[in-house]
């Protein structure tokens, strides 16, 4: 009658537990078996040890193939006519969202607050409207809708416009693009700060903006941003 949280200690006592359980007339009999030696058990313990790892190979290149079909359905998607194309890329959404400055006196670190914009941008926060990056269930990637870099092939729509898939070092530079848009904010509303208390309460929005995300990375944004992604997201 016992309750387990885990599905591997429950196995474990399953075992154990079936074989005290079992009638008294089958425990008599398996009590006259002949113990194996130690070297046979050794043995079995080899010989299930290379099975093991034969099936732990087995489901990593399982796993590796499902994910390169996954992703090339993904992008074949994406490269259909009938694939939803944003009126916006990602870079032109960075430059034009909307910053509420405000946002930065409460508790909220700046990871938090951009979070809040990309909520409404998707429509499930205050606002609505559509957000230029896509992602997809059982698959990690994220897409940006944005024009292609020097030397990254001819774009889709004749204008560099494409999908793009949204690596580390390009996510790190659209963070700092959006932070720089409220660095930018915050000088045009208090560039004229004349006394000491509004002078502390600039110097404090500064600070949580120059400190990024609380001690949060810019992929941690990434990664919850992604989740989102997927559940509005067709099943590919």
């Amino acid at each position: 009658m016992r309750a387990f949280r885990y599905r591997d200690l429950f196995l474990q006592h399953e075992l154990s537990c079936d074989y005290f359980l079992r009638r008294k007339r089958v425990r008599e009999t398996d009590a006259l078996e002949d113990l194996p030696s130690g070297q046979d058990q050794f043995k079995w313990i080899q010989a299930l040890a290379l099975r093991v790892g034969d099936l732990e190979r087995n489901v990593a290149r399982l796993t590796v193939s499902d994910g390169t079909r996954k992703r090339s359905g993904i992008q074949a998607w994406l490269r259909n006519p009938l694939c939803p194309r944003p009126s916006v890329t990602l870079s032109s959404w960075l430059s034009e969202v909307w910053i509420d400055i405000a946002q930065l006196d409460g508790d909220k670190d700046l990871v938090e607050i951009m979070q809040m914009m990309f909520l409404d941008a998707l429509g499930t926060g205050s606002g609505s409207g559509s957000l230029p990056l896509c992602a997809f269930a059982g698959c990690k990637t994220v897409y940006a809708w944005d024009k292609v870099e020097t030397g990254e092939g001819e774009g889709e729509e004749g204008g560099g416009k494409t999908w793009i898939v949204v690596t580390g070092k390009r996510w790190d530079g659209y963070f700092a693009r959006l932070q720089h848009r409220f660095r930018k904010a915050l000088q045009c509303n208090d560039e004229n700060c004349c006394n000491e208390a509004q002078r502390e309460g600039w110097l404090l929005r500064m600070r949580k903006v120059n400190d990024g995300g609380g001690g949060r990375r810019p992929a941690d944004l990434l990664a919850w941003l992604r989740k989102q992604l997927e559940s509005k997201s067709p099943n590919i």
